[in-house]
């Protein structure tokens, strides 16, 4: 019987498989329900920074130029997302 609720793992194995098929949006799907299930600054950081790395790669794949335009503007702001997670991550453990 299949889970009700995928956990971490599961997600993102299939996030993985995912982007080595260049199915890029899929992924991006599967690690934003990773996010809603890890609350670890660090895995959500790296989560985040993926979901950058996916729509930048779907960019690519986009049919016109809008549709590029819209997607690399949801990179920029995922990076922009794990940039400050990460920031975040690091000040709280040099002060700790």
């Amino acid at each position: 019987m299949a889970e009700s609720f995928p956990n971490l793992t599961s997600l993102l194995s299939e996030a993985a498989k995912k982007t080595a098929q260049y199915d890029w949006l899929d992924a991006v799907g599967l690690y934003e329900k990773a996010l809603a299930v890890t609350g670890e600054e660090l895995e959500r950081a790296r989560i985040t920074s993926e979901i950058g790395r996916s729509y930048f790669q779907s960019a690519f794949q986009s049919d016109s130029r809008r549709e590029f335009k819209e997607l690399m503007v949801k990179a920029k702001s995922a990076y922009d997302s794990a940039g400050a997670l990460y920031t975040s991550y690091g000040k709280r453990r040099c002060v700790s």
